[in-house]
């Protein structure tokens, strides 16, 4: 009996055919030019590898971490890895890309200046975005490969130029496919940890195929998003990669980035006895023009204290002559009331006791008068002497507010430049003394000279 032929559908051959795909061919690996590019919203990416004769359909999944969508550019040649895959839905058969990679310098230089202008014009190169590197970073997270003259160049010039240097090696891959995907996830990793100053990824020089990884899109970002600060080394001397353009900081070579970042601490000590050096002579000369200053203000106290004392004599001369002419006047005066009231003795009527008050109350008036003008030179002339005391007298100048600080070695204090919080001091008042410390210092009066 002759057996029937299979009937099949249309999705159950188009199953079969993707299952003999994946079977017979396995992960393949196709050259072409790309063309036809498209992105949709969901991140896949759409396009067709081609030569000069036919045309593959291949795809890139939005979920594809490898950095392959991010150098799918119409006109560039590339190598393609991925596995073939049936269309059911039209019956189509495709490349699911899983990894991509320029092909040739030209191709590379291409992909290199079109990813450039991209991710420049999103601003991931700006000045304005990079972070000032630390003159002294005490941990330092290095990624690069565990073998190789880079981190060798890079641990030795550190530890000679700064011995105590915190560096610690994240070994990853430098090159090659993954390498770009390793170094950002390495960068994320540090990230979650906190606990270092300075991220720095560096290796040797080599070709721009050698160096592709550090153009790769997704360790670019990841530099240029990193909380930690950045720093670049990727060793050539032509352009740079756009890592480096994306990092915080960067040098040329391995030995110039620790060059860059770490100081030489044994010029940083020479320079450092030369500036005490200068210190201590600056603090010399001040110290005697500060004691010259004292000397000078001591003579002119001294002047000071004998003006007021012939001040004062004079003073107490002119007190001593007022109450004489006082008491003459008074006397006088007195001698002239007993006269009347001698006459008014004698004078029985009252208009007469009325007339010789009358004339009493006039003689009073004109001692009165007399007595005033008699005395009011000497008032005005004792006031204005005291009021000139008043004026050139310390007490006098505490006695309005003003207050007078010293050291507790009685040595007067004019500024505050050479002062620090937690300085002691003795506070004169016009009434009393206070002890002191200095608790914030506002301003010290030198130009530019504010401190907090």
């Amino acid at each position: 009996m002759e057996k029937l032929p299979e009937i099949l559908t249309p999705t159950t051959l188009t199953a079969r055919i993707d299952s003999c795909f994946k079977e017979r061919f396995g992960r393949v690996y196709v050259e072409g030019e790309i063309s036809g590019r498209f992105r949709q919203a969901s991140g896949h990416v759409y396009f067709y590898l081609n030569d000069k004769k036919s045309k593959v359909k291949a795809i890139i999944w939005g979920s594809n971490r490898t950095g392959a969508a991010t150098i799918a550019e119409d006109g560039l040649s590339v190598l393609a890895r991925g596995y073939l895959s049936a269309y059911h839905a039209r019956s189509e058969y495709q490349l699911i890309v899983e990894a991509m990679e320029p092909r040739g310098e030209g191709a590379l230089r291409l992909a290199f200046e079109k990813m450039k202008a991209r991710l420049e014009s999103e601003g991931l190169f700006s000045p304005e975005r990079k972070r000032k590197i630390p003159f002294w970073p005490q941990r330092v997270a290095l990624l690069t490969s565990a073998k190789g003259a880079a981190v060798e160049d890079f641990i030795k010039t550190a530890v000679k130029l700064c011995p105590q240097a915190g560096i610690y090696l994240y070994p990853v891959k430098v090159q090659g496919e993954g390498a770009a995907l390793e170094m950002a996830s390495a960068i994320a990793d540090i990230n979650r940890w906190g606990s270092f100053d300075l991220i720095v990824l560096t290796r040797g020089g080599g070709s721009l195929e050698d160096l592709w990884a550090y153009n790769e899109e997704i360790l670019v970002r990841a530099v240029a998003n990193s909380r930690t600060l950045t720093f670049a080394a990727v060793g050539h001397a032509t352009d740079l990669s756009l890592t480096e353009m994306a990092a915080d900081g960067s040098a040329i070579t391995p030995t110039s980035a620790a060059e860059t970042l770490f100081p030489d601490t044994a010029r940083l000590l020479s320079e450092v006895g030369k500036l005490t050096e200068w210190m201590a002579k600056s603090m010399t000369q001040r110290l005697k023009d500060r004691s010259r200053d004292l000397e000078e203000l001591r003579r002119r106290i001294l002047g000071f204290r004998e003006r007021l004392s012939q001040e004062g004599i004079h003073v107490r001369n002119l007190l001593e002559k007022l109450a004489v002419l006082m008491r003459n006047e008074l006397l006088r005066a007195w001698g002239n009331l007993e006269k009347v009231m001698e006459k008014l003795g004698y004078l029985s009527p009252a208009k007469q006791l009325e007339r010789q008050k009358t004339e009493l109350d006039g003689l009073l008036s004109r001692l009165a008068a007399a007595a005033g003008k008699l005395l009011l030179p000497h008032a005005q002339e004792l006031g204005h002497t005291i009021d000139r005391l008043q004026l050139v007298s310390p007490l006098g100048i505490l006695t309005r507010g003003y207050a007078l600080a010293t050291t507790r070695e009685g040595a007067v204090i004019r500024t505050a430049k050479w002062l620090y919080p937690g300085f002691p001091f003795i506070l004169t008042l016009a009434k009393g003394k206070i002890r002191a410390k200095v608790e914030e210092i506002l301003e010290t009066g030198e130009r530019g000279g504010k401190s907090k």
